[in-house]
């Protein structure tokens, strides 16, 4: 029997998109004589009226999430805070690793982020603006978590 997530409310679901951390497979354009209707390479109409070139791209950022050896990428809306950022990993905690989550763990994790130009490699991220594009954070309990924390309870 499932235990109700520590991190959300009764009856709430978070979704986070699942993969690697290799990018999407690149499209492929079939060479050839420019289409009647629009040049989808110049973006332009015959009339030569210029064309969008797709759908808008939300506003936001895309990274990495890493608890152990378990990497998952999100994407973080650009009007997204640090509490947000801590629901995702929590949801990747109860999904990936449901035997161990507790009570109170959105308030016993920390967020690092690997910055490799520093001396000191894991920086604490202490707000939302501190994560950018293509960046890994890393997901660690703090010492705060005590053992009773840990101990296994009854799920019904």
């Amino acid at each position: 029997m499932a235990h109700p997530s520590p991190c959300l409310p009764a009856g709430g679901m978070m979704f986070f998109p699942t993969g690697g951390a290799s990018p999407p497979a690149p499209a492929v354009i079939p060479q050839g004589p420019p289409s009647p209707v629009i040049d989808m390479l110049s973006g332009q109409s015959p009339g030569g009226t210029v064309m969008p070139s797709g759908p808008p791209t939300p506003a936001g950022v895309s990274f990495f999430i890493q608890i152990g050896l378990t990497r998952e990428s999100v994407f973080m809306h650009q009007t997204a805070d640090l509490a947000y950022v801590k629901q995702i990993a929590c949801s990747i905690v109860d999904t990936k690793f449901p035997e161990c989550g507790f009570y109170g763990i959105y308030d016993k994790i920390l967020l690092f982020k690997h910055d490799t130009t520093t001396n000191n490699i894991l920086q604490l991220v202490k707000s939302a603006s501190d994560i950018q594009e293509a960046d890994l954070v890393e997901v660690v309990l703090s010492a705060a978590a005590t053992f009773e924390d840990f101990q296994i309870r009854p799920t019904h």
